[in-house]
């Protein structure tokens, strides 16, 4: 089985990260490796975390020097075959993970695919359809590709 490797990163998100964890513990596929990454929060977010940590498989709290370096650092201790990334006020339908697998397990020759998502408001009242683009290597170079990060997974090995 292809082991996915999902890392959140959150901070002072107390009012979101349960949904999102629930979001990723609800999926439909088993071969999920589950990394979280809270640098500091001081508004009851790690209370949260710590109700699921049985259920994650690994939690990290350490400072870091923002998003990117907290992603990262998350990345680094990442084992999967398959990275994805997750912030902590982002969801996840059910079968996003499982759908990416399929794919990119049938295509060997893709690296990376990424899906269309759904814009939520705070209520999870739904507000509009978000669109990746095709992926183009000019248009890519010149900052003229989209793709939804919620819904974007890569092979671990890029």
């Amino acid at each position: 089985m292809t082991r996915v490797s999902l890392v959140t990163i959150s901070f002072n998100q107390a009012e979101f990260v349960e949904r999102t964890i629930l979001s990723v513990l609800g999926q439909d596929y088993p071969g999920i490796e589950y990394i979280v990454v809270d640098p500091g929060s001081t508004d009851g977010s790690r209370d949260i975390i710590e109700r699921y940590r049985s259920r994650i498989s690994k939690v990290i709290y350490r400072p870091d020097r923002g998003a990117a370096d907290g992603l990262n650092g998350g990345f680094a201790e990442a084992t999967g075959e398959i990275f994805g990334f997750l912030n902590s006020d982002d969801l996840l339908l059910p079968t996003a993970i499982s759908s990416a697998v399929k794919f990119l397990d049938a295509h060997p020759d893709i690296d990376i695919v990424s899906g269309h998502s759904n814009l939520i408001g705070p209520d999870d009242r739904f507000l509009r359809r978000l669109y990746s683009d095709r992926m183009s290597v000019k248009p890519f170079l010149y900052g003229g590709v989209v793709i939804m990060q919620p819904s974007t997974f890569s092979a671990a090995d890029l």
